[in-house]
């Protein structure tokens, strides 16, 4: 891999770089599972879903920067950004038709003065919004294809088929001291706009806050996982205060667009009828629509200036300061709706989130996750290398998500194993008694002594046979073949012989090798 072109060194944490993996892969295959969905007449879904996606591609790059090369990363970035600016306004959109017509355009249906303009101004928005959603889908099939969008995935596989020879797993807290430092410098942004709740027409400084919060909650979540999940009161306390936000945001971009609609059809009624009669008939429907988007912003703001005042009450955002600057080795901090300053001077009143989950100390190997199934990797007694196995209940061919009865089931796993291996050394000192007493025989044994015990034996055992009843011969039944299961996707039922072994060890059927080989081989 090359440096990194910044002067920051690329991060040599496999489980953090694991992470970058998984998580960019995640959302690529959200944005382009969505794309297919924005050119159909009920794509909303699909570009409110397709820009979170975008949004968090952004700022993951930016948290998983020292994770790949710098000249890469950077082209990245830009690529994203303009996805993103593109989807941003197919969504403000969106937002504002719906305002429309769930909540103005009932009332204005019982007011004749205002269902002209309403009507009017729905109508022209729902033209900007097919031209709008012309473009965007046009730039998204250009985006399947797009080098870049090749390049970053193809980065990403091959990324992760080294870790995976490496046998590194998302396990413990592991993240390295820049993140900490991220987290510091999204709050510190967030915090530094604070003044502006204070007046509520600070409309660009409000418009920055919403960004600020919404970069700081993606932050969190990214990382949460690396922190032990040390961040999710913060995250909750963040997602409804972006939510409040971009809500004032909307009503800011519907305000402004009322505005801009209202100069344009003014000048295109006195270009077509040479006067401004007709004008008049539109004038109090868009004014209405203007009046509800302002009451609805005032209301928002409002609720905004209390919840956040209520938490500087409970010292939220102190309480995550102290949480970025845990180091991640140290054991999670409780983000309960207490106040997170006396949480973290009293750790030991921390509730115990794991009480229902049996103690691994002395549980050896690794438990990990794969998704949301548990795994365990362990070298088991009489193995000679660690295997990574799918803890699934007796009977289930499906691993399971509990993690406590992971454990349950990775003991029994164990106690069997030694069972097995305690009866394999029985055997073993038998033979090697039975061995050491023949050991004990004379070496050598004059040819026809031994020739004549050997016929004797023979006759005896021939009068012996002819005085016992004759039985009927025992029918033998096979012993059923060994089956095993695949390492990679937990699929249970292959006979040993269908599975092959690659370099880390780990034993894959023939579907998950191929799939292996091809994208090995894309890259």
């Amino acid at each position: 891999m090359h440096a990194q072109q910044t002067g920051c060194a690329m991060s040599d944490d496999g489980r953090f770089q694991l992470l970058a993996c998984q998580y960019l892969r995640e959302h690529m295959d959200t944005l382009l599972a969505q794309a297919d969905g924005i050119g159909r007449d009920d794509s909303v879904v699909c570009v409110r879903q397709a820009t979170d996606a975008v949004r968090r591609l952004r700022v993951a790059l930016k948290v998983f920067a020292t994770c790949f090369p710098g000249k890469k990363v950077r082209r990245w970035r830009r690529h994203v950004g303009r996805w993103a600016k593109a989807l941003e306004v197919l969504r403000d959109k969106d937002a504002e038709i719906e305002f429309v017509t769930d909540k103005v355009a009932p009332v204005a249906k019982r007011d004749s003065q205002h269902a002209s303009g309403v009507n009017r101004f729905l109508l022209r928005a729902k033209q900007q919004r097919a031209a709008l959603q012309a473009q965007v889908r046009e730039d998204l099939d250009r985006l399947k294809t797009s080098p870049v969008l090749a390049e970053m995935h193809g980065e990403i596989e091959q990324r992760r088929f080294l870790l995976r020879h490496q046998d590194v797993v998302l396990q413990g807290t592991f993240a390295p001291p820049e993140i900490g430092r991220l987290l510091h410098k999204r709050l510190k942004q967030l915090l530094a706009l604070q003044p502006c709740l204070g007046d509520a027409k600070a409309l660009a400084e409000h418009r920055r806050m919403w960004t600020a919060a919404g970069r700081l909650r993606d932050t969190m979540d990214i990382c949460n996982p690396a922190f032990d999940h040390r961040f999710d009161a913060s995250i909750e306390v963040a997602t409804k205060a972006e939510a409040l936000l971009r809500d004032i945001h909307d009503c800011d971009a519907s305000v402004d667009a009322v505005q801009r609609f209202t100069g344009e059809e003014y000048r295109r009624t006195v270009t077509y009828f040479g006067h401004d009669r007709y004008f008049a008939r539109l004038r109090p429907g868009l004014e209405f629509v203007q009046e509800l988007r302002i009451a609805r912003r005032r209301e928002t703001f409002d609720k905004l200036v209390t919840f956040w005042k209520d938490t500087e009450d409970r010292q939220v955002w102190q309480g995550l300061k102290a949480l970025a600057d845990t180091p991640a080795s140290a054991p999670a901090l409780s983000t309960t709706d207490e106040p997170a300053a006396d949480v973290g001077a009293q750790p030991d009143s921390e509730p115990d989130r794991s009480a229902d989950v049996p103690p691994t100390d002395d549980l050896p190997g690794t438990l990990y996750q794969r998704g949301s199934r548990w795994w365990w990797r362990v070298r088991l007694p009489g193995e000679d290398r660690a295997r990574s196995r799918a803890l699934k209940p007796d009977g289930s061919e499906v691993t399971t998500t509990d993690q406590g009865l992971a454990v349950k089931i990775a003991r029994a796993m164990w106690q069997r194993a030694e069972q097995a291996q305690s009866h394999e050394d029985v055997e073993s000192r038998i033979l090697e008694a039975v061995a050491a007493q023949a050991a004990t025989l004379p070496a050598t044994v004059p040819a026809g002594a031994a020739e004549d015990r050997v016929e004797t034996h023979e006759v005896q055992d021939e009068a012996t046979s002819r005085s016992r009843p004759q039985m009927a011969p025992r029918a033998v039944t096979p012993c059923p073949a060994r089956t095993v299961l695949c390492e990679c996707c937990g699929r249970n039922g292959f006979l040993e012989s269908e599975l092959a072994r690659i370099d880390s060890g780990q034993r894959l059927c023939a579907n998950c090798l191929a799939e292996l080989r091809r994208k090995a081989g894309g890259t």
